[in-house]
């Protein structure tokens, strides 16, 4: 349901967020930096679960929490612990998983047809 993953060498944030940009093919998410920390706490251990990561997080140690969604008082919970969180939105943290599902179907149903949406997209809209 989630992973826990710990970088080779710690990151500043704001390189993090740019790769999550990158990798959903996003220009915006939100981010909620760590409380007292510097301008751009260092990353080293990421907590991810796609979709609402909320009861997927419970009991996780972290730097970073990286999800599509959580509630506002779970943000508040993991900034004031002293840990960062990335929100994507629901759906853009769930897409980007389609393409590896696609092959592993694949794999399985060689024969298959599988084709993956290019019309699905976020419901919310950045403006």
């Amino acid at each position: 349901m989630g992973r826990v993953v710990t970088l080779k060498e710690e990151a500043p944030l704001s390189l993090v967020v740019e790769k999550i940009k990158q990798s959903l093919g996003l220009d915006h998410v939100q981010v909620a930096p760590a409380a007292g920390s510097s301008s751009d706490p260092k990353i080293k251990t990421i907590a991810i679960c796609a979709g609402s990561g909320g009861s997927v997080f419970r009991g996780v140690d972290a730097d970073l929490f990286y999800t599509g969604e959580l509630s506002h008082h779970e943000a508040l919970y993991f900034v004031e612990t002293g840990a960062s969180v990335v929100a994507c939105n629901h759906s853009n943290t769930e897409r980007a998983f389609l393409k590896v599902l696609r092959e592993q179907l694949l794999s399985e149903l060689p024969d298959a047809e599988i084709d993956i949406s290019t019309c699905d997209h976020d419901p919310y809209q950045t403006w």
